[in-house]
């Protein structure tokens, strides 16, 4: 978990590093909990798409109704989204905020770790 001088950064392609710790696998954040991204649900989507999408069936950081749950879409933005997790995010009440994942980790950075719900890709 992170104190209350969390540093997230995109440090280069295919790499997050949080609070001096690298990830070189896509993450889910938690309030604060930092988690590999279990895609294995998603990768019967990939068909559709060139890459395997985020979609809502995967253990998504929802938080509540009224939170919001940042998408970080990899270095270029290209990681699909699927249709179901607009939807599910439109049922929870969730707001979508979907950005580089650079752009994510800034973002992430200026937050009180316990208000941060973030699924994000380290590639594309």
């Amino acid at each position: 978990m992170w104190g209350e001088d969390m540093k997230i950064r995109y440090t280069e392609f295919g790499c997050i590093e949080v609070d001096k710790h690298e990830y070189r696998h896509d993450i889910v954040i938690r309030k604060g909990h930092v988690h590999k991204r279990k895609k294995d649900p998603s990768k019967a989507y990939k068909q559709e798409n060139w890459h395997t999408p985020i979609t809502a069936f995967e253990h998504i950081p929802w938080g509540q109704e009224g939170d919001s749950l940042i998408i970080g879409t990899g270095q270029s933005g290209l990681m699909p989204i699927h249709d179901s997790l607009y939807d599910d995010a439109e049922e929870r009440g969730v707001q979508l905020e979907i950005m580089r994942t650079e752009d994510a980790c800034i973002k992430i950075s200026e937050m009180e770790p316990s208000k941060v719900f973030a699924v994000l890709h380290v590639t594309c």
